[in-house]
């Protein structure tokens, strides 16, 4: 049945309108990589925290320092000493971002080879947790 062309300007109006909101549903949508935070803080300090600290401006220990880490170049966090792996990552110019990291969780040799971090974290829910917690931690981090 074909609709006359008075009918079908209303449909198509209606329709029109509800593209923006489809859009901005699927944007709002928790991501997958991203977690609870306050539980993968938990986790960071069973986890993470002997090897990195995460003060502003604090020391690098055995890792670097992961405070403000999204954003970051990879391996250029100023006075720790990178492994070449991370280095060359650096002067490609690639950025940790929260993708980034919870692929580089899974296994971090694989990521970059050569390289001193050998911590995997299998578990997807603990990775995205773990994630979503760096993410509080880099406050100044704006994904592109």
């Amino acid at each position: 049945m074909k609709l006359p062309n008075l009918l079908r300007m209303p449909i198509l109006f209606a329709f029109a309108l509800c593209i923006p909101f489809v859009s901005l549903a699927a944007e709002t949508e928790a991501s997958p990589i991203l977690g609870d935070s306050a539980k993968g803080r938990e986790q960071f300090v069973r986890k993470c925290a002997t090897c990195h600290p995460v003060d502003l401006g604090g020391r690098s220990n055995l890792g670097p320092n992961l405070h403000g880490v999204f954003g970051r170049v990879v391996g250029s966090y100023e006075g720790f000493r990178y492994g070449a792996p991370y280095l060359a990552a650096a002067q490609a110019g690639e950025v940790w971002t929260p993708e980034r990291a919870f692929e580089y969780l899974l296994d971090p040799t694989a990521m970059f080879k050569g390289g001193r971090m050998i911590l995997r974290v299998r578990d997807e829910t603990i990775r995205a947790d773990l994630t979503a917690y760096l993410l509080s931690i880099s406050p100044e981090y704006r994904p592109k």
